[in-house]
């Protein structure tokens, strides 16, 4: 006997939603902790439950009870098993566990993951291939982004947190180690902020990750042009500052303008002789970056101390840099 009320009711059946998708490869990304809300079909039982996971018909209902008791009691029980296309994740084996995580208001549950990757002939398929291989090297399963290259941003943030835990605690951590203790104490903070605060909807289409990683590049280069370390939360109230530049315009600048690192530079005058468009002067040992930069980028790979990277829009566009013989005589 059918409980539900048609087919409208019934969760998505995952060999329908695996046709529909030019599926090339799949990968296996180990034991995660997925969000209830993901888990959207299921691979062979799709008819017995609704998409809120409450029985379609009469069968198992006391096995349904049993697993809520188990839960209930705090008893530990094992994965579930779980295939993922995109954003969406279907049951392998573990209806029942789902249906009473949620029946008991559970947010997440842990599952075995095996991702079912599409091509990579289009933007989304690429973008989907990122996360997946973001997801497989971290274990972070909550990190969204909607632009392509952002992945290997955040995950270069990751290795260098690492290095961090390495220099300070003296820790030799796996990645994914460092990465659950960067999503604890470094991610979750500023997102908790981005989120309460409602600062996410000042940027439509962008998700709460996509505004952690401004902020971070943001941070990065006012560090770098100020020459001072500048505070997570700073970064943030600086970069939300209120600005006539479209949002299109603002991360654009963020990720294609230029600054030179104080640290780094050694005042070789490579980057003004390879510039075509005279955009980079030194006067009295400092150097400016004009306002006529074309961005062409020729000055970042000529550097041989890779003193030059991407800058802030917001930063000031003559970029100042130190001279080189007060460097050293801080060195003495």
């Amino acid at each position: 006997m059918v409980l539900g009320f048609g087919k409208k009711n019934i969760m998505k059946n995952f060999a329908e939603e695996y046709a529909k998708e030019k599926v090339v490869a799949r990968r296996n990304l180990g034991v995660l902790e997925v969000d209830l809300i993901k888990i959207v079909g299921s691979v062979g039982r799709w008819r017995d439950f609704d998409r809120k996971f409450q029985l379609q018909t009469n069968h198992s209902p006391m096995r349904l009870r049993s697993i809520e008791a188990a839960m209930i009691t705090g008893k530990e029980l094992p994965p579930i098993e779980l295939y993922k296309i995109k954003d969406d994740y279907y049951i392998v084996d573990g209806n029942h566990r789902v249906a009473a995580a949620r029946r008991l208001g559970w947010k997440k549950i842990k599952a075995r993951v095996t991702e079912y990757l599409p091509s990579a002939d289009t933007p989304e398929g690429i973008l989907t291939r990122e996360q997946s291989y973001f997801s497989f090297k971290t274990s972070l399963a909550d990190i969204k982004l909607t632009e392509i290259g952002h992945y290997q941003a955040l995950l270069k943030e990751i290795e260098n947190y690492r290095e961090y835990m390495h220099e300070r605690y003296k820790e030799e951590p796996t990645l994914k180690e460092a990465a659950k203790k960067w999503h604890d104490d470094v991610y979750l903070p500023l997102a908790d902020i981005i989120e309460k605060e409602g600062l996410i909807d000042e940027f439509p289409g962008r998700t709460t990750s996509d505004l952690f990683l401004y902020i971070v590049e943001h941070k990065k280069r006012l560090t770098a042009s100020e020459g001072r370390e500048i505070p997570l939360i700073e970064a943030l109230r600086e970069f939300c500052v209120p600005s006539s530049k479209s949002l299109t315009q603002t991360i654009m600048d963020l990720f294609t303008k230029l600054t030179v690192s104080k640290q780094q530079c050694i005042s070789c005058d490579r980057c003004i002789k390879v510039c075509p468009v005279d955009a980079i002067i030194k006067e009295d040992g400092v150097y400016h970056i004009l306002e006529h930069c074309i961005r062409c980028n020729r000055c970042v790979p000529e550097c041989p101390t890779d003193a030059i990277k991407p800058a802030s829009g917001t930063a000031n566009p003559s970029i100042m840099q130190e001279q080189q013989d007060r460097k050293q005589s801080e060195k003495k």
